[in-house]
C-alpha cells in the first residue's frame, strides 16, 4: 500500500473519531442540562414551603 492510502484511511478514521467525539460531548451536556434543572427545581421545591 502507498503512503498515501494510509494517510487517507488515517484521516477517515480521525473523522470518524471526532464526529463521534462530538456525539458524544453533546450528549453529555444534554445529560449535564437535565440534571442542573433537577437541582434547580429542588431548590425551587426547598425555598417555597409547602
Amino acid at each position: 500500500m502507498s503512503i498515501e492510502s494510509w494517510l487517507r484511511i488515517a484521516a477517515a478514521i480521525a473523522t470518524v473519531i471526532t464526529i463521534a467525539m462530538k456525539l458524544y460531548l453533546w450528549h453529555q451536556k444534554k445529560k449535564i442540562r437535565k440534571l442542573e434543572e433537577m437541582l434547580e427545581n429542588k431548590k425551587k421545591d426547598l425555598k417555597t414551603p409547602p
